[in-house]
């Protein structure tokens, strides 16, 4: 079965080892999402641990599609969305949120201006 997600991007906070991971992912029956999410990413000898506390992601239809494919994946997890009013919209939403009395967990702080593509790390 084909991997019905893509990473696009990891953005670095002022947390060690937290990034904010940017990906686009398929919802059967629903379309192509666009989300927002902190991510701790550490090593545990050859593993990769992936931790992220519940209710912290937040997402937007990009496009409404009953069925999955993969084209349609790829072209909506080109890095040029990063340059998007959606991605604009969820990360203020991600940034606001996390600093609110009703957030999971601590808040959300780039290590750099959103806008400042260089520190992106683009997959």
């Amino acid at each position: 079965m084909q991997d019905r997600s893509k990473v696009v991007a990891k953005i670095p906070t002022t947390t060690p080892n937290k990034v904010v991971e940017v990906k686009v992912y398929f919802k059967k029956g629903s379309g192509y999402y666009l989300s927002v999410l902190p991510v701790t990413i550490r090593k545990e000898g050859d593993a990769t641990i992936r931790e992220f506390d519940c209710f912290t992601a937040v997402a937007i239809l990009l496009e409404a599609a009953e069925r999955f494919n993969q084209k349609k994946l790829e072209t909506h997890a080109h890095p040029t969305i990063l340059m998007t009013e959606s991605y604009k919209t969820i990360l203020d939403t991600l940034l606001t949120d996390s600093k609110t009395d009703r957030a999971y967990s601590e808040p959300v702080v780039l290590a750099e201006s959103p806008g400042d593509v260089a520190r992106i790390e683009i997959e």
